[in-house]
C-alpha cells in the first residue's frame, strides 16, 4: 500500500487570544484505523496538525514544506467558507497531485448535491461519522479497494465525472478512546512551535448522537437520532490529559449531565484535580437538554 502523507488543516475559533480549539477528528481517524486496519495505519504519517488560519500561498507553502500527498480538512460553521476559499484552484497552484478530503459538519453533501461540482478541488467530502469513510477513500487512493454505492457509506466521490453519494450509516465506534490511542498526535500538537505561546481548549467526548428532535439542530448531520457511549476507562483518558497539561476542556457531549456515567466523569476531573493538581478547567458544556442528573 501507498504511504499517505497527511496534513489536516482545520482553522480554530479562539476563546481568546491566549488559547485555541483542538480539533480532534485525526485523533478519531487515526484510533480507528490502529484499531480496526492496522495495516492502513502503518502507511500513515500525520505530519502536521494545523489550526491557525492561513492563506492560500501559506497553505501551498506548508504542503510543499511537508511534501504531503493527502490533505485532510475540517469544516465547521464558523470555517467552512474560508476553507473553501483558500482550496479554490489551489491544486493548480501547487502543480502536483494531491489527495483533498473535506469531512465535518458543515460538509454538506446530503442536501447539496452538487457540493463536488461546485467544489472541484475536493477529490473527497466525507458527511456525519466520518472512520470507515476515511479508511475506505485511503483504500480507493491506493488502489487496493474501490468506494461504491453498494458497500461505501457517508461519503461523496467522482466516478467518470459524475457526482456518487453513498448513503447514510451510522456507526458504533464504542471502544476507541481517540485520547489513549492517539496520544502521539495530541504530543504532536502541543510539541509544535506553532502554538508555544497557546492553550489548546480540547473538546473531550464520551458519547456521540443526540435523541431528540429539534427543528434548529443538526446534529450527526440530522441523519438519525440515535446515540451511543464509549466503553473506557475514564480515570486513564481523563488523567492522560491532565499528564499532558490539557486542562481547559470543552465537554462536548450532545447532553452532558443526562446519564449515570457522566456524574463520574465530572467527579473524577474534581478528584484528579485535587489528588494530583491538574488545573482542570471547564470552558463550555452541552447540557442536557431535559434530564437533570
Amino acid at each position: 500500500m501507498m504511504k499517505f502523507k497527511c496534513y489536516y488543516y482545520s482553522p480554530s475559533v479562539s476563546w481568546d487570544s491566549d488559547s485555541l480549539f483542538f480539533s480532534t477528528p485525526p485523533l478519531y481517524l487515526n484510533s480507528f484505523l490502529r484499531v480496526n486496519h492496522p495495516d492502513i495505519a502503518e502507511n500513515v504519517e500525520w505530519q502536521k496538525m494545523q489550526f491557525n488560519t492561513l492563506t492560500q500561498q501559506q497553505l501551498i507553502d506548508e504542503l510543499n514544506k511537508y511534501q504531503s500527498n493527502v490533505l485532510c480538512v475540517t469544516s465547521y460553521i464558523w470555517n467552512s467558507n474560508l476553507i473553501l476559499n483558500v482550496l479554490n484552484g489551489i491544486k493548480k497552484l501547487l502543480g502536483r497531485k494531491i489527495t483533498i478530503i473535506m469531512g465535518g459538519p458543515s460538509t454538506d453533501v446530503v442536501r447539496n448535491k452538487t457540493f463536488l461540482q461546485d467544489n472541484p478541488d475536493l477529490d473527497f467530502a466525507v458527511y456525519s461519522q466520518g472512520e470507515q469513510a476515511f479508511a475506505d477513500i485511503l483504500q480507493h487512493v491506493s488502489g487496493t479497494k474501490k468506494l461504491s454505492l453498494i458497500h461505501s457509506k457517508n461519503v461523496s466521490w467522482r466516478d467518470n465525472n459524475k457526482i456518487k453519494v453513498a448513503d447514510f450509516q451510522f456507526y458504533k465506534l464504542e471502544k476507541i478512546s481517540p485520547y489513549l490511542i492517539s496520544k502521539d498526535l495530541i504530543e504532536l500538537a502541543l510539541n509544535d512551535p506553532d502554538y508555544a505561546d497557546k492553550e489548546f481548549v480540547l473538546p473531550y467526548e464520551t458519547s456521540r448522537g443526540c435523541p431528540y428532535n429539534c427543528s434548529f439542530c443538526d446534529w450527526t448531520s440530522g441523519l438519525t437520532h440515535k446515540t451511543y457511549f464509549r466503553k473506557f476507562d475514564i480515570e486513564a483518558e481523563i488523567d492522560t490529559l491532565g499528564q499532558l497539561g490539557i486542562t481547559n476542556i470543552h465537554l462536548s457531549d450532545a447532553n452532558f449531565g443526562q446519564h449515570k456515567q457522566d456524574i463520574e466523569i465530572a467527579k473524577t476531573f474534581v478528584r484528579l484535580r485535587k489528588e494530583k493538581k491538574y488545573n482542570f478547567k471547564i470552558e463550555k458544556t452541552n447540557f442536557s437538554k431535559l434530564l437533570k442528573a
